[in-house]
């Protein structure tokens, strides 16, 4: 079966089929019918499927009839009969990819277990093979699809069913994938004379311009006496060594011995008794010491007194430990002063770098057409933010094609600009973007002064600058 409602038949007219076929005739009891050729598919045959007096079609839903016969040249009824067929059929089906609808392709069909190498016509196209197995190779093209080959098998006795899914693409889009913008800028520069007032002091003159004196008492600085607790260092006391010496009284003969060696230490005196000096040794006594001066002993003690104390300023606060505050002056004759309001000048420059109106940047898209497509071309570009516009939105491809993109930016940032290109049918074939990245350089603004001297008056210095603009 080639499709459910569908039989393939051989029709055979006694060994002859005419040459020109243009219909089937069908009766079953009084009712007489006829399948125009029209709705009838005649099917080509590789090798001889068909047989040599037959021809092999495909007619409604299988029924059984009482008389058949076909129609043929100068409108001639052949009488027939008919069988049903068992066949090998390939049939090749052209789709779009994308909608699923049949696509009128060339077809390049080759069959190798049968030496069979033709060119037919898509959407669908059927041929009735031998009865075997086969390999084939089958490639279509349409006009704006991808070329597409493909191959494979069918077994004797099978209807192999072969579908190509073409890709639409009848033309590319060309442009930039992304742009840098600078937003230009001017440089205008400023001079001038700044004038900033502070308080000076002068001496006050009389008519004929000598200085004014005035008689003041000037204090020179003031003294008093300040009360001072201070550790200090004293001699307490005077340190002597000593050597002991004893001796013993013998009777016989009577009187005293030899002086011996007792002992020695160091003993301190409230008051200086020489470098050297002997106690004992009187005649009647048996003990000495010899004393030698060593050194003094010292202490220390917490004195008060009162230091008598000078400055400019008089003390910071009168206490109980502070007193006598005098104050010391002189009688002069100084200038007499005032205060007035002066003037430091300075000489100023000032450039800015105010910014300019974003430029409309153009850039270029080409559009090339591809698998022998011919038609038209409908641009769309849309970018929000950076006011994209096309110069040309209808384009005739004969061969390629280009028109501009215009863009202008409103603010520094990032955009994308997306570019669509439909065919005659308002089909949409591809789409580009492209990154847009607008900057503003502009530098910030530059001042700078010298300091020229300082005046009494404020004279009117005429500023200049290049162009006009403000001073700071």
């Amino acid at each position: 079966m080639a499709d459910e409602n569908r039989l393939v038949v051989k029709v055979v007219n006694r060994g002859f089929v005419p040459a020109t076929l243009t219909g089937i005739v069908f009766r079953k009891g009084d009712h007489v019918w006829e399948e125009r050729l029209d709705n009838i598919r005649v099917l080509p045959s590789a090798g001889k499927a068909g047989g040599e007096t037959g021809v092999l079609v495909e007619i409604p839903l299988p029924r059984s009839y009482d008389w058949v016969a076909i129609r043929g040249s100068y409108d001639r009824l052949y009488p027939c009969h008919y069988e049903p067929f068992l066949i090998t059929l390939l049939v090749v089906r052209t789709v779009d990819s994308e909608t699923g609808e049949g696509v009128p392709a060339d077809l390049s069909l080759s069959v190798h277990s049968t030496p069979l190498s033709l060119t037919a016509k898509g959407p669908e196209y059927r041929m009735v093979l031998s009865d075997e197995d086969h390999t084939f190779q089958v490639s279509a093209s349409a006009t704006g699809y991808d070329p597409l080959s493909l191959g494979g098998t069918v077994a004797a006795g099978e209807t192999k069913v072969v579908t190509l899914p073409l890709n639409y693409n009848p033309f590319d889009l060309t442009l930039p994938s992304t742009l840098t913008l600078y937003r230009p800028y001017s440089s205008q520069t400023y001079s001038g004379t700044r004038y900033e007032p502070y308080q000076a002091t002068r001496v006050v003159r009389d008519s004929s311009g000598n200085p004014v004196y005035d008689t003041v008492k000037v204090i020179t600085g003031y003294t008093w006496e300040e009360k001072v607790v201070r550790e200090e260092t004293y001699v307490s006391g005077y340190r002597y060594s000593y050597t002991l010496y004893t001796r013993s009284w013998r009777w016989f003969p009577p009187g005293w011995g030899p002086w011996k060696y007792a002992g020695s230490g160091t003993e301190t005196f409230y008051s200086y008794k020489g470098t050297s000096f002997t106690t004992g040794g009187s005649w009647y006594e048996g003990w000495k010491k010899v004393y030698t001066y060593e050194g003094p002993v010292y202490a220390t003690r917490w004195v008060e007194y009162w230091e008598l104390r000078s400055g400019p300023d008089p003390p910071v606060s009168i206490s109980p430990n502070v007193r006598n505050v005098q104050e010391h002056y002189e009688i002069r004759k100084v200038p007499r002063t005032e205060t007035y309001t002066a003037y430091k000048v300075y000489r100023y420059t000032r450039t800015t770098y105010p910014p300019l109106p974003w430029p409309e940047v153009e850039v270029n898209l080409t559009v090339t057409p591809r698998n022998g497509y011919s038609g038209g071309v409908r641009l769309e570009a849309e970018g929000p933010g950076i006011g994209a516009r096309l110069g040309g939105q209808a384009l005739s491809l004969g061969s390629s094609a280009s028109t501009s993109l215009y863009l202008r930016p409103s603010s520094p940032g990032s955009f994308t600009v997306t570019v669509r290109g439909r065919d005659n049918s308002g089909r949409l074939v591809e789409t580009q973007t492209l990154r847009v990245d607008a900057i503003d350089p502009h530098p910030a603004d530059t001042y700078s002064e010298t300091f020229v001297g300082t005046t009494e008056v404020r004279e009117y210095v005429p500023r200049s600058w290049s162009p006009p603009g403000p001073p700071p």
